[in-house]
């Protein structure tokens, strides 16, 4: 017949809550342990198995995205300046008003130039 443990065996023996002897205790290599129980060693392996996840998550979308591209946006077309025939000012071609070979910036200015007695 099995004989219930003592408390004086109990402190002697080294067994683990399920009965088994842990052989990194008895050999003095508990830190060697497979799963050692202490909280930080539990943090250390939560915080490398999320590191490593991490990792493979970034590596992964890295080369299953497609590539960025690199290139600069273009630069904006320049349109040519033309001189307001009135007042001198410089404006873009494609908002001047052209009469007789001769740009001007709006219409006011168009009207005062054109008139009769400048001529």
């Amino acid at each position: 017949m099995h004989e219930p443990h003592s408390p004086a065996t109990a402190t002697a023996d080294t067994t683990h809550s399920r009965g088994r002897r842990c052989w990194a205790r008895d050999a003095g290599l508990a830190t060697l342990a497979p799963f050692p129980a202490s909280h930080e060693s539990i943090m250390a392996r939560l915080l490398t198995l999320i590191a490593l996840f991490a990792i493979g998550w970034w590596l992964w979308r890295r080369f299953v995205r497609p590539p960025r591209d690199t290139r600069p946006p273009a630069a904006p077309k320049t349109q040519p300046m033309v001189r307001c025939a009135h007042c001198g000012v410089h404006v873009p071609q494609n908002e001047a008003l052209a009469h007789d070979n001769r740009w001007y910036c709006s219409r006011a200015h168009l009207e005062q130039d054109d008139s009769p007695e400048q001529r």
